[in-house]
């Protein structure tokens, strides 16, 4: 796969390599070509690069090779038939079928190496999903319909944080207790908690008038942002495996599938002593990790082999779902109805920023740029009132108007319109540091984001009580005394992949192993007319995937005018703004559509997440803790949570702890304290 790689660097180097080794060529093609009419009189390279590829070729079949190879693999994998091919071979231009087909399967034995060299390394990182597609290839047998499947694709890299010789079990001590003190102890409202919404509100107002501020005054920054623990993340050089032929939706299949993967693709000896000690992160979605957490619990006492007990094996959830489970938590509570007409709720502002592919939360990029929309939609009308009353120092005038102190009076009459608004962006926060934290690759912030959005969707209206339970395990893991530094950092920094230079490049690790499955996809469809065994063309375009999308791409930039698929995009700068200015204007019911002194009522009233996921909080991690240490389920009879006789088997130190946890926050009726969360 390196030497195949290398070919296609060469590709930008063939202006320079005819001009020194050709001299006499060159002057002979420049003086018989004539220039484009856009070219401004200069001659391209790329018109030359068939002829003298053609002639070179001819004279040197093996040594002078590569550009025919590289456009007969080019051809293949975008749908080409063989006999097309064919054809353009006998005109010189490319390889026949056949030896396509063997340097395909040879790539694919390349890229096998590859995921036998990275899985041996004692710091690989293993992440795997479900594939599910129709083969759509059918035969000319009447009768003859599509197939579904649904398999399973792997991504392999060595990850990094970790120590030269990888993770230990010893790092990881599952019965310690997670403390809820120490928890929301580290919650408290500090200037890092200030910075940080600060900061938010500052980019809002500069992305809001981008065109009127210009570049370079777009650029100062009044708030900096924040960093508590960077981390220097290098580039991702990951490595697609071979697809395994079954789902993940059984214990059965998930144990089949962990030993495809380490047994045959990584060909580890199942008797060997590093199962014993070595301990190796697979990350995958809820499903994935509860069905791995099943087989562990089972095998745990059954088991007497090192590699059978799976204790070597640490699951670990994806951030994607984590954000697409805020999103759709944010759209449950917030989305209101359409009458009668409420300006706080979320489906006032998707149809006033013209979004209608958003009344359910299945899409997930167009429900968080509403959200994000209508966050700086509010804080823009919030700016607009502060101008108009002419106050001094605006940003903290509109923090001060989201986050108001609890202790302050409140007596008077209640505006619910006003705290919609105010609780949605204080829902929304927590979900832009976690953004925050990922582009960024920061752990400490990264940590803060985990807490805050285990706290909010611990509130029951949320309807997120199975992901709820993954989010406290994961807080055990990276954030308290359970596990140590270097597996924590080990498992945050993993979470995340870069594969690009840039500074705010990273994004998640599960988002990659869905962009890989929708090139495996895009493959599958071009070669729809494939010979190929389903099975065999799965793992061709598997293995062969990121090298196809690699020579895809050099061959355009090089030989071909670069266009872009994607349709342009609308600048929702100017929907903002009127949004944000008819929300701060008397244009509604002759009454200001953000906060007024009057009493008003919403009938899609919004509660307060972070009060009611406090109150769920202590005994969702008792009942966390009483699974970890006695072995009791985590809901009771009436799946609410543990029951009071379960609570009192726990030790004096874990009542002694609720029992603090209660007179602090006062969680059953009292408003959380002013120096906690929002």
């Amino acid at each position: 796969m390196d030497e195949a790689t290398e070919s296609l660097t060469t590709l930008g180097e063939f202006e320079d390599t005819v001009q020194a080794k050709a001299p006499v060529w060159n002057r002979v093609l420049h003086r018989a070509s004539h220039p484009d009419k856009k070219s401004d009189g200069e001659i391209a390279y790329k018109k030359h690069t068939l002829i003298l590829s053609i002639l070179c070729n001819n004279m040197h079949r093996t040594l002078s090779d590569n550009l025919p190879t590289l456009l007969s693999i080019y051809m293949a994998s975008g749908g080409c038939r063989g006999r097309v091919i064919d054809l353009f071979n006998s005109l010189g231009l490319c390889k026949s079928s056949k030896p396509t087909h063997a340097i395909t399967k040879k790539l694919s034995e390349q890229g096998r190496d590859k995921v036998r060299e990275t899985g041996s390394n004692p710091k690989a990182i293993v992440t795997y999903d479900n594939f599910e597609f129709t083969d759509g290839r059918r035969g000319d047998r009447i009768g003859d319909k599509r197939s579904f499947r649904s398999i399973t694709t792997c991504l392999t890299l060595v990850g990094q944080g970790m120590p030269e010789c990888g993770l230990n079990q010893r790092m990881w001590k599952p019965l310690t207790l997670l403390l809820q003190t120490e928890m929301i102890a580290k919650m408290r409202r500090d200037d890092n908690y200030q910075q940080m919404r600060l900061f938010f509100i500052e980019a809002t107002i500069k992305e809001s008038t981008i065109r009127k501020l210009g570049r370079d005054l777009s650029t100062r920054w009044l708030i900096q942002p924040l960093e508590v623990q960077p981390f220097p993340m290098e580039r991702t050089v990951y490595y697609p495996m071979a697809p395994v032929m079954k789902d993940e939706n059984t214990n059965e299949n998930n144990l089949a599938i962990l030993e495809e993967i380490h047994i045959k693709q990584f060909e580890m000896d199942e008797t060997h002593s590093r199962f014993n000690d070595e301990l190796r992160i697979v990350y995958g979605d809820l499903k994935t990790v509860n069905r791995m957490l099943s087989i562990k619990a089972a095998r745990e006492e059954t088991s007497k082999a090192l590699y059978d007990k799976l204790s070597w094996v640490q699951p670990g959830a994806g951030l994607l779902h984590l954000r697409m489970n805020c999103c759709q938590a944010i759209h449950t509570v917030h989305w209101g109805g359409s009458f009668p007409l409420d300006p706080s709720t979320l489906q006032y502002a998707a149809d006033r920023l013209d979004r209608s592919n958003v009344v359910k939360a299945t899409n997930f990029r167009g429900l968080e740029e509403l959200i994000m929309h209508s966050y700086h939609s509010r804080v823009m009308a919030m700016l607009m009132e502060c101008m108009k009353a002419d106050k001094k120092n605006r940003l903290m005038s509109i923090y001060n108007r989201i986050h108001p102190d609890p202790d302050a009076n409140r007596e008077g009459p209640v505006d619910e319109i006003w705290l919609n608004h105010v609780r949605f962006c204080q829902n929304a926060e927590p979900y832009m540091v976690l953004v925050y934290a990922i582009r960024h690759t920061d752990l400490g912030i990264l940590r803060q984001a985990l807490r805050e959005c285990c706290v909010l969707l611990q509130a029951k209206v949320t309807r997120k009580r199975a992901y709820v339970r993954e989010l406290i395990r994961i807080i055990h893991m990276v954030d308290s005394g359970a596990s140590t530094e270097e597996l924590q950092n080990a498992v945050l920094v993993n979470m995340m992949v870069k594969l690009r230079g840039d500074k705010l490049s990273a994004f998640e690790m599960d988002t990659l192993l869905e962009l890989r499955n929708l090139v495996i996809r895009l493959l599958l469809a071009s070669r729809i007319s494939s010979t190929q065994e389903i099975d065999d063309l799965l793992i061709e375009c598997s293995l062969n995937g990121p090298y196809m999308k690699d020579l895809k791409l050099s061959m355009e930039a090089n030989f071909s005018r670069l266009r872009s698929g994607r349709h342009p995009k609308k600048e929702a700068v100017d929907d903002i703004v009127s949004l944000a200015r008819e929300l701060a204007t008397k244009t509604l019911n002759h009454t200001s559509a953000l906060e007024t002194s009057q009493e008003r009522f919403s009938r899609f009233a919004v509660p307060d997440l972070f009060n009611e996921g406090l109150a769920n909080l202590s005994n969702n991690i008792a009942a966390y803790n009483l699974n970890v240490r006695h072995g009791g389920s985590w809901e009771g009879d009436d799946g609410n949570g543990i029951d009071e006789d379960d609570l009192r088997t726990l030790s004096d130190e874990e009542i002694d702890e609720e029992c603090y946890l209660e007179g602090l926050f006062q969680l059953d009726s009292a408003p959380a304290s002013p120096n906690i969360g929002p």
